[in-house]
């Protein structure tokens, strides 16, 4: 029989999202409907990938207390192989995930860039209910960073992953880290990222 310890571990980071239904409607990316959407997306990968556990972290865990949730949460907490991980009391958590993990499929986060330019293996979800590519356009122009548009093209990378092990092959891991390092990357995207979601128009996400 085959043992938890033996089971691929794929850990998902999701975006905090405010306990405030009046902030949140206002903005156009990080909503309650996106973020809902990628928690709908995740239940689908997980149920089409049974053999994987996803652990899913955030920076918090006030999604859960917000009433418009309770359902996905019902439903993840009824998915054997989904894990809400909400050990918040040690400072590194995160990095002990990410040294622990196979894989790692996040929206996009500060954590994900560091992973990304240590070697990780990482797709980027870049798509929600209004937009189907947004992050990608900020980022640097590097083979082996691996962005999703499209449910479709997420299970694509999870299928290239089941069957050859990885994402990303060494070559371009080891030109992302060394394109990192040697400075080609200013080091800015995630601050670039987050202006540009705080000045983006709604209309043009419509």
């Amino acid at each position: 029989k085959e043992t938890k310890f033996k089971r691929k571990k794929i850990i998902v980071f999701d975006h905090s999202v405010e306990n405030n239904f009046k902030v949140q409607i206002s903005q156009p990316v990080l909503n309650w409907k996106n973020d809902l959407f990628f928690r709908k997306e995740i239940l689908k990968l997980a149920k089409d990938f049974k053999d994987y556990d996803f652990i899913v972290r955030g920076k918090n865990i006030e999604w859960t207390n917000i009433a418009y949730f309770n359902d996905i949460l019902d439903q993840w907490n009824n998915t054997p192989n989904i894990i809400l991980d909400a050990d918040y009391s040690e400072f590194y958590r995160s990095y002990e995930l990410c040294n622990k993990s196979d894989l790692i499929i996040a929206r996009h986060t500060s954590i994900a860039d560091e992973c990304i330019s240590k070697g990780y293996d990482v797709i980027i979800h870049d798509y929600g209910i209004n937009y189907d590519r947004l992050i990608r356009n900020y980022y640097p122009k590097i083979p082996g960073i691996n962005f999703c548009h499209s449910y479709k093209e997420l299970k694509a990378h999870m299928s290239f992953f089941r069957k050859n092990g990885y994402i990303t092959n060494q070559r371009e891991k080891n030109n992302i880290i060394e394109t990192y390092f040697d400075g080609l990357s200013d080091g800015n995207v995630q601050s670039r990222i987050t202006q540009y979601l705080q000045k983006i128009d709604y209309q043009e996400l419509r």
